[in-house]
């Protein structure tokens, strides 16, 4: 029996695509350094920014830049919450079901970034465990904060979901033992067949029947 549902936030809450993609790729005309969208999906998508910024300047050779390019991207958060908008599907799912399951969220941002977010939509009450990259050590695909975020839900891997919308945080949750539902809002389905089930949104019909199965 589902008891808990855990949510990734980038991707699956709020649309912070565009707002990432613009802010990183500010950043790199900055430091002079080519940038794509291929760039940004191999890279930042489903991943904090710190190993994000650690995996792409190795492969650049330029590792000992890492602070200068962590405080350019900081600089423009402070145009996040006015820039980001939720999926409308994903905060219908939650205002329906709060009362059916244990809510939770793993992500890979900022505690800041979550907060900003909860402030603007309302939606603090509605999750009892809230864990960000600044909580643990490794970020996705390691599985260290759905590890973390069962232990504090005090659930089984089998009596919880994820909510992903990216192979790093698929990859995390099969490494946790938890099933995936996987969301199209961020990346085509042939790149998220590892999940347990593939949707378009958390309205899908095939949400609801998934976890009364488990």
């Amino acid at each position: 029996m589902i008891k808990a549902i855990i949510f990734d936030f980038d991707g699956v809450i709020m649309d912070t695509h565009s707002f990432n993609f613009n802010a990183i790729k500010a950043v790199f005309n900055k430091k002079n350094a080519k940038f794509s969208e291929e760039i940004f999906s191999k890279y930042f998508v489903g991943r904090s920014l710190n190993d994000a910024l650690t995996l792409l300047l190795n492969d650049l050779g330029r590792s000992n830049e890492i602070s200068e390019w962590i405080k350019l991207k900081k600089d423009h958060d402070k145009f996040f919450a006015q820039e980001i908008i939720g999926y409308g599907e994903t905060l219908d799912f939650i205002h329906k079901n709060h009362d059916k399951f244990r809510f939770a969220i793993a992500t890979g941002c900022r505690f800041i970034h979550l907060d900003l977010t909860f402030k603007k939509y309302g939606l603090k009450d509605f999750f009892e465990i809230t864990l960000t990259s600044e909580d643990i050590s490794k970020g996705k695909p390691d599985p260290e904060i759905y590890l973390s975020a069962l232990k504090k839900l005090n659930v089984m891997p089998e009596e919880a979901v994820v909510i992903e919308d990216s192979p790093a945080g698929i990859s995390a949750a099969c490494a946790a033992n938890i099933k995936c539902i996987a969301l199209t809002q961020t990346h085509l389905e042939s790149e998220l067949m590892d999940a347990d089930l593939i949707v378009p949104n958390l309205l899908d019909k095939r949400v609801i029947e998934f976890l009364k199965k488990k």
